[in-house]
């Protein structure tokens, strides 16, 4: 069981399916961009950890510039995006497949021209809230299920 949270528009709601040699993908993508960045903007909130464990809350760190409480708030908007696989993924595959679902994120943004909403000369890369989950075969589904392919590398070259 997974679950993900977004304030964007179930309209933005998309699926897509490809099969080869008996692997099927299916994604799932929710996308909203009204909080759009580009990789090392400026960052909205910051905080750090230095009193870890003392049990002193009193400082958060939040800089003059957090837009969560002031006259700007952060708008709404995230990408979602499920990656579901029949196939059993290694461990390197895994990781494979994971970055290509993040490439893909991005490389949607700049196919549709998304600028970073803090620096808009900037293309984004997605937003600052983004989730993406993978999720595949395990090997004890594979062992019960002599139909389940069993993926190495998932590569762009492999």
């Amino acid at each position: 069981i997974i679950g993900l949270l977004t304030a964007a528009s179930m309209q933005t709601f998309s699926k897509a399916t490809r099969s080869y040699q008996g692997i099927h993908v299916d994604v799932v993508v929710t996308s909203g961009l009204s909080n759009s960045r580009a990789a090392g903007a400026e960052a909205d909130y910051f905080v750090l950890c230095e009193n870890e464990g003392s049990g002193d809350s009193s400082d958060d760190g939040g800089t003059d510039g957090d837009q969560r409480t002031g006259a700007n708030p952060i708008k709404p908007g995230t990408i979602n995006t499920v990656v579901i696989t029949n196939a059993t993924l290694t461990p390197a595959a895994l990781v494979e497949a994971y970055a290509i679902a993040i490439e893909a994120k991005c490389r949607a943004c700049a196919n549709h021209s998304v600028t970073c909403a803090k620096s808009p000369s900037e293309l984004a890369q997605g937003t600052g809230t983004d989730c993406c989950v993978l999720i595949a075969a395990s090997e004890t589904v594979a062992g019960a299920n002599s139909n389940t392919r069993r993926v190495k590398h998932a590569g762009k070259h492999t």
